[in-house]
């Protein structure tokens, strides 16, 4: 079994308030999705203003045909 870490950053402009649907064809593993309002120099994710709030999403992909997934009950600050 094999690992390989993918990151992708996305970025838009204005904040908003809201989640990300997720939508990815057949793989078995896990998908976390971090969500942030600033960026370091450098591109990567700054959540050093949200002191302990754990703004991340996890689903565990079943593996099987494409996969639609939204979280319920919560919703994030994001650019």
């Amino acid at each position: 079994m094999s690992s390989r870490l993918r990151r992708l950053c996305l970025r838009h402009g204005p904040e908003l308030s809201g989640w990300a649907p997720l939508r990815v064809p057949a793989a078995r593993t896990d998908v976390r999705l971090r969500f942030a309002e600033l960026l370091y120099d450098n591109g990567t994710l700054n959540q050093e203003n949200l002191r302990s709030a754990q703004a991340e999403d996890h689903y565990i992909l079943k593996g099987e045909g494409e996969e639609v997934w939204e979280p319920r009950f919560t919703y994030h600050g994001f650019r």
